[in-house]
């Protein structure tokens, strides 16, 4: 029988690490307890993801030995003044999917297909007079994006099943912490002497506006 003897929250913020805390002793993961399968941890990092995705950039949970980790880079908030007149633009290629914006002339429709460094949300609209008057930005543009990531471990011989979980986790811990699975596709899982690679496509639901001059 393989227990969990310790468990460590890395990460800078002491609010955030006391409240993971809580979060992990509420499903039970404490000194003492099993060690979690590679199921259980997909399901414990989802949970985790979906409960901290407005406090955290990153994170990922693993175990090593007998101590079962948490690991999170804080996510970087974004200051925006009373009257911002940025205008947002795409950080990357996607496809429209709804709007959040309570400032800005929209520039682009709902199933519309942007590529990144397109104009989203306009600092511009056109007065009853056919006078040009600039406005405050503010809001979010949703769009789905079309994701490939890939995994390598050692190959140990393990089942190969545990070794899906395993990639799949480490794939996972790569997605933005605020971003939503839409689907999740495997495209490849290949095996070699010294090395096991599982490639995956991921359609995400993610905010891809960022604000520029």
């Amino acid at each position: 029988m393989h227990l969990i003897f310790n468990v460590q929250v890395i990460g800078l913020v002491n609010d955030t690490n006391n409240t993971i805390y809580q979060t992990l002793n509420e499903e039970g993961i404490t000194s003492f307890a099993l060690l979690k399968s590679y199921e259980e941890l997909n399901d414990i990092l989802s949970k985790l993801k979906d409960t901290y995705s407005n406090d955290v950039e990153y994170i990922n949970v693993y175990q090593t030995g007998s101590v079962f980790y948490v690991e999170y880079t804080k996510r970087q908030q974004e200051s925006i003044k009373e009257d911002d007149y940025r205008n947002i633009y795409a950080t990357k290629d996607g496809l429209i999917a709804y709007f959040d914006v309570d400032s800005g002339l929209i520039e682009v429709d709902i199933n519309d297909y942007v590529s990144k460094g397109d104009l989203l949300v306009s600092n511009e609209i056109i007065s009853t007079s056919n006078e040009t008057k600039i406005i405050p930005v503010k809001g979010h543009v949703y769009a789905y994006t079309y994701n490939d990531y890939e995994a390598s471990i050692n190959n140990s011989n393990q089942d190969n099943a545990d070794a899906f979980y395993e990639l799949l986790l480490l794939i996972r811990s790569k997605i933005p912490a605020n971003a939503i699975i839409d689907k999740e596709n495997v495209l490849q899982m290949n095996k070699t002497s010294s090395t096991i690679t599982l490639k995956m496509h991921y359609t995400l639901l993610e905010d891809i506006g960022t604000k520029e001059t």
